[in-house]
């Protein structure tokens, strides 16, 4: 059975690609799902597997941001 995977890559100059995570959405259990509530759930867990994702995204960004900082300012310190 398939599913859904949101990859999250680093792109490179190049065009190397480097994985940084992935996240895979829930699989569905249509016996439980009702036509009254289907879209509603499909949009929750819609929702939450976007944040997980974007919690990922931010705290790569923050790693290589917080990385290119803190260099530059021991730069600028050292003697």
């Amino acid at each position: 059975m398939s599913h859904i995977r949101v990859v999250v890559v680093q792109m490179e100059d190049d065009g190397q690609r480097t994985e940084l995570t992935h996240v895979d959405f829930p699989e569905e259990d249509v016996a439980a799902l009702t036509p009254k509530g289907v879209l509603d759930h499909l949009e929750a867990t819609t929702q939450e597997t976007g944040n997980a994702v974007l919690r990922q995204v931010l705290q790569a960004r923050w790693g290589r941001s917080d990385g290119a900082v803190t260099e530059a300012d021991r730069h600028r310190i050292s003697p």
